[in-house]
């Protein structure tokens, strides 16, 4: 396994952790995702899983953090129309912005979330960029009996419908 897989795999772990060490009564939740989308402006497909621990502050605000992998096959480029893979890593904060109070059943919420992103573009096997840039995500999601569905925009370029479960 790459280095960075390892990295990645540690981190997961990790955040499955801390969630299972807090208190039952505690404000603190992670959210498991996985997720589906395409590049945006580029032909492919793009897959995604994340974990996304929050800690709720009041009612409506919370703190949330994101450490995601997620591995796009690009068919087209925009701009030159190579083929390639595209495998990213985000480690990510920032706020969770909640439309109901916690009791309801169906509560919507935004997140806003900037961080650290690092990118492995591969065309076969050669690799043809790698290095870390800005991560960022931000998206619209409804948590429904703990069922999480949701739209968001990622680093480096994806648009991707997110299914998941809230611990």
């Amino acid at each position: 396994m790459h280095k960075k897989g390892k990295i990645f795999v540690l981190s997961l772990l990790l955040a499955l952790t801390i969630t299972a060490v807090q208190a039952q009564k505690s404000t603190f939740h992670t959210n498991a995702t996985l997720g589906i989308g395409t590049p945006i402006l580029d032909n492919g497909t793009s897959y995604h899983i994340g974990v996304n621990p929050f800690y709720e502050l009041s009612n409506h605000f919370a703190v949330e953090g994101q450490v995601s992998f997620a591995y796009s096959n690009i068919t087209g480029s925009f701009l030159s129309g190579d083929k390639k893979k595209e495998y990213s890593f985000n480690t990510l904060a920032g706020p969770r912005l909640f439309f109901t109070k916690p009791d309801k059943k169906i509560r919507p919420y935004i997140n806003f979330l900037l961080g650290l992103n690092y990118l492995d573009e591969r065309e076969g096997s050669e690799a043809k960029r790698t290095g870390s840039n800005v991560g960022f995500s931000t998206g619209v999601y409804v948590n429904i009996n703990q069922v999480l569905v949701g739209l968001s925009v990622e680093a480096p370029n994806l648009f991707l419908l997110k299914l998941g479960y809230t611990f």
